[in-house]
């Protein structure tokens, strides 16, 4: 890249960072956030885990190294640990699941601190045959499948693709049900510089760090104590992902979500954390470590913390490729 397209880049990133500088000067934490972004260089990559042992495979990989300065900040009920991965100025908080959590704390991080990017690292259930436990999905997108109409009774003559019509799942054959089925809506997507929204089902994840996760080597952890996967764990780009608040453990529901939609994985959390960050212009990826499969039995169900152990992995193999322009020295 050009000394001028860097120069525009660092710019844009600056800007974008400076527009999530929203908290109140009348909050109590005002003054400690505004010394806290100072000493970051105006620069924070925030990392959201989503879950107790994402917390735990993210501090035990000992990446992460505290600010001495002010190392962790209570913000919407949750802890913020403040730091650096390498040369990078990270915050780092656990979202606690649901999509209602995740939207929340990613705002309140937002609003609170100046954001480069957000890397939303976590769990999720497989649902493509091709992905096992212990994979890495780093997804080109992501819908909320669980937002839908529960539609009247005998509504659903000619089924649209994607609509679940319960009666096809009556036993012992198809018939009526006067649950009748649902159909999936789409969600609204505000632009940061205008009062204008946009209606869509798949919400895109940024293309330029996808581009980056293209081109991580990383060796992914295939044993934890003396618990082995039966086959050597991989990192998978480009997939489609989806989000609900439903902890899917439903063979037939697994099968019509990699049916109707070709997702390859399950969460509670990417499509929230997403929206937040499109929202407030802030670019953002996600990082899932395979813990399951979803509504299918596993001979490697032992061994799903591995599946947290390789997200991080990941997490901090994509940080060392990240571009100058996204990261600045530490200066705590």
């Amino acid at each position: 890249m050009a000394v001028a397209g860097r120069i525009l880049v660092a710019l844009g990133l600056l800007l974008m960072a400076q527009q999530s500088l929203q908290l109140s000067t009348r909050h109590p934490l005002y003054s400690t956030i505004q010394r806290i972004n100072e000493n970051a260089a105006f620069s924070f990559i925030a990392i959201f885990g989503t879950s107790e042992n994402n917390e735990k495979a993210f501090f035990e990989s000992g990446y992460f190294v505290p600010s001495p300065y002010r190392p962790t900040l209570a913000l919407a009920g949750r802890t913020i640990h403040i730091g650096s991965i390498g040369t990078a100025n990270v915050l780092y908080a656990t979202t606690g699941g649901s999509t209602i959590n995740a939207a929340v704390l990613t705002q309140a991080v937002l609003d609170a601190f100046s954001v480069r990017l957000i890397i939303n690292f976590g769990s999720a259930g497989a649902i493509n045959n091709s992905i096992s436990i212990g994979d890495v999905v780093v997804p080109k997108r992501v819908a909320f499948t669980g937002n839908f109409n529960w539609l009247k009774y005998r509504t659903m003559e000619t089924r649209v693709r994607g609509q679940l019509k319960i009666g096809d799942y009556n036993t012992p054959e198809k018939g009526e049900n006067y649950l009748e089925g649902l159909d999936v809506n789409r969600v609204d997507v505000h632009k940061p510089s205008s009062n204008s929204t946009k209606t869509a089902f798949w919400l895109l994840f940024d293309s330029d760090l996808l581009a980056i996760a293209n081109d991580i080597e990383v060796d992914l952890a295939q044993c934890v104590d003396s618990t082995c996967l039966h086959g050597k764990p991989k990192l998978v780009t480009g997939r489609s992902a989806s989000t609900a608040d439903i902890y899917v453990d439903n063979y037939e529901y697994r099968e019509h979500l990699f049916w109707e939609f070709k997702v390859s994985t399950v969460d509670t959390e990417s499509a929230a954390i997403l929206l937040a960050a499109k929202s407030n212009g802030v670019p953002s990826i996600t990082i899932r470590g395979i813990t399951n499969t979803a509504g299918k039995p596993s001979d490697d169900s032992s061994a799903y913390y591995l599946g947290s152990t390789n997200a991080v992995l990941v997490v901090r193999a994509f940080l060392e490729k990240l571009p100058i322009p996204y990261l600045a020295m530490p200066n705590f």
